[in-house]
């Protein structure tokens, strides 16, 4: 028998595994992100089956055995069950656990991404926010927390400040003047809207984070940006993009 450890832990990702078992990708509070096998989890009535799901945030106990981690127990604190009520939060909510499995780093504590999202998956179930605003908040702060902020007080290229309108260029890794733009192959026009609420995302106090609306213009300028931007890091096509393209959230590829 190898070491245990016992943690709070988000599941961000779920894989069949043979005819029985799982396996999960964990987003752990002290250990950051896991991959663990779930014995038995897609068989009916296992012990594990209704606790290793998706956005389920557990205490665990896990053991590493021949080098792959096993959950062995989970209790359910918050199950999110709701989500799975809506489809269209449903699919934001999976683009959420996605880049949080992907921007989370084996070994690094995570607890302040974990209470960034759990409170975000809170708010994709708020009947008056937009489940949108609320994946793109979340991400946005997410890469911030990462160290993968973009600069949103001065133009990148020349270190000038920036008006109230600005370009975003996701690889140029921030904002652009209306003279460097020019030169870029990537930059996308921002209006004074969307970079005052961009600056919301980046610097306001987990309190009042998602507490605020922003018009339908504003919302798809952030998500291309953040789409652009994200996929700079991932270096890969999403899989819960494909969930909100079929359901017409997101433009189909041309």
């Amino acid at each position: 028998m190898g070491r245990t450890i016992k943690t709070k832990g988000i599941i961000v990702g779920e894989a069949p595994m043979g005819e029985q078992d799982k396996r999960l990708v964990i987003l752990c509070e002290d250990k950051g992100r896991l991959s663990a096998v779930a014995k038995g989890a897609k068989k009916p009535g296992a012990r594990l089956a209704s606790q290793a799901q998706l956005f389920y945030y557990c205490d665990m106990m896990l053991e590493e055995s021949r080098g792959f981690w096993y959950l062995r127990e989970a209790s359910v604190i918050e199950s999110f069950y709701d989500l799975r009520k809506d489809l269209t939060g449903l699919a934001w909510a999976s683009w959420m656990v996605e880049t949080a499995g992907i921007l989370a780093v084996e070994g690094q504590e995570s607890a302040r991404m974990i209470r960034l999202l759990l409170r975000g998956l809170k708010m994709i179930e708020e009947p008056l926010l937009s489940p949108k605003t609320t994946a793109v908040t979340f991400i946005l702060r997410a890469l911030s927390e990462q160290g993968l902020q973009p600069e949103d007080s001065r133009c990148v290229e020349c270190g000038k400040p920036l008006p109230k309108e600005a370009y975003i260029s996701p690889a140029a890794g921030g904002l652009l003047c209306e003279d460097c733009v020019r030169r870029a192959r990537d930059g996308m026009r921002l209006s004074e809207g969307s970079l005052y609420t961009l600056r919301h995302i980046l610097h306001a106090q987990e309190s009042v984070l998602y507490k605020y609306q922003a018009s339908t213009e504003i919302q798809q300028e952030l998500f291309r940006f953040t789409r652009f931007y994200l996929h700079i890091y991932a270096q890969k096509e999403m899989s819960s993009l494909e969930f909100l393209r079929n359901l017409g959230e997101i433009p189909a590829e041309r």
